[in-house]
């Protein structure tokens, strides 16, 4: 679904001069300026927006890829054991870690992701 809003406003501005020499009127000008404004809104559903694919993600509109996305990310508690595939990420709520789900040499687990210089993270707060 596409909604388009156009709204166009024209205003005529008349500029009308009249010059005078002791109280005889000698001329009369006018200058008439149209001003126009308009204003166009435009909206889509997410559905209805595409793009092309970028790294990993398949998904070719915006719906589809957020839809994507949410089913990479976990924030929880408890250890996600279903629906996980490699490169999810876990905020652990528990314990205020990142973890990300990683398969070396065939064994899959969470791993916690560390920066350096790392400060306190906290999910719940930014």
């Amino acid at each position: 679904m596409i909604d388009v809003n156009l709204t166009v406003t024209v205003s005529p501005v008349i500029d009308v001069t009249v010059e005078t020499t002791g109280g005889v009127v000698t001329a009369i000008t006018e200058q008439v300026t149209v001003v126009t404004s308009s204003e166009l809104s435009f909206s889509q559903l997410a559905q209805y927006v595409t793009y092309a694919p970028q790294g990993t993600m398949v998904s070719q509109t915006v719906q589809d890829a957020i839809t994507e996305l949410s089913e990479n990310l976990f924030q929880q508690g408890t250890e996600p054991t279903t629906g996980v595939n490699e490169g999810d990420l876990w905020f652990d709520t528990t314990n205020d870690k990142l973890m990300v789900y990683s398969t070396i040499s065939g064994v899959s687990t969470w791993e916690e992701v560390i920066m350096q210089n790392q400060g306190t993270v906290d999910g719940g707060e930014f």
